[in-house]
């Protein structure tokens, strides 16, 4: 029972230890610039589909604040909400993911994280800058045993 007891300690450490692991990882990515390894962090996908939904429902608030919730709203929604995802597709990429996180890491990406804990057993955020102060939000999920970038938010 003794050992028992002391392997499940063991895993329980190194499953909150993991993540972290993961964010040296990127650390060392975005310090160095190197697309290759940073690409393995990041589910390009996952934020493509998060900023998508997001867009979609402020364009679909605005357009029924303006224009009310008719025929014609219903057509500029869509409309909108094709030319946002096109935009998004065109956008994000893994550029755009490391053009975000050096900008906020200024040079130093754990200098600049003020935050990294879990938010569920298989999400993981990590806060760079103070709140109150714009901060970069790195939401990070297990994925496939392994943790992947899966929303950047401003």
């Amino acid at each position: 029972m003794k050992y028992l007891s002391g392997l499940v300690f063991l895993i329980f450490i190194v499953f909150i230890g993991w993540p972290y692991v993961h964010v040296y990882h990127l650390n060392s990515a975005v310090n160095t610039n190197n697309q290759v390894v940073l690409a393995t962090l990041v589910d390009i996908e996952a934020i493509q589909k998060n900023h998508k939904e997001n867009l979609q429902q402020g364009l679909n608030s605005t357009v029924q604040e303006t224009v009310g919730n008719n025929a014609l709203s219903n057509i500029i929604a869509e409309g909108a909400n094709a030319l946002g995802n096109a935009a998004v597709n065109t956008l994000i990429d893994i550029n755009w993911v490391q053009t975000q996180l050096n900008n906020k890491a200024q040079g130093d990406f754990w200098a600049q994280t003020t935050y990294a804990f879990f938010e569920s057993p298989s999400n993981f955020t990590v806060r760079l800058g103070e709140l109150g102060q714009n901060p970069l939000l790195v939401e990070m999920t297990l994925q496939d045993w392994s943790w992947k970038i899966t929303g950047i938010y401003q």
